[in-house]
């Protein structure tokens, strides 16, 4: 028999996420648009946490020599 009690939770919720390209919003209706990235180095040990939006993160997957691959339920045919 499992005996069960009811406990209270804190839940720490994301608030505001700020694109650190143009400080315009990543978080809308608690819904992330864009990139929430933690990136850490192998040599200096240093790890870097950043977002980026949408519109950011397009201009930035623009400028790549080599496309990023894309996988996910939402592209299109002209994206694959």
């Amino acid at each position: 028999m499992l005996v069960k009690k009811k406990i209270r939770r804190q839940v720490e919720v994301v608030k505001e996420a700020v694109c650190n390209q143009c400080k315009g919003l990543c978080l809308v209706d608690e819904q992330m648009y864009g990139l929430s990235a933690e990136v850490s180095g192998d040599y200096d040990m240093v790890t870097y946490r950043f977002e980026l939006c949408e519109k950011c993160l397009s201009e930035l997957f623009a400028g790549f020599k080599i496309p990023p691959d894309k996988e996910g339920l939402y592209i299109g045919e002209e994206d694959r």
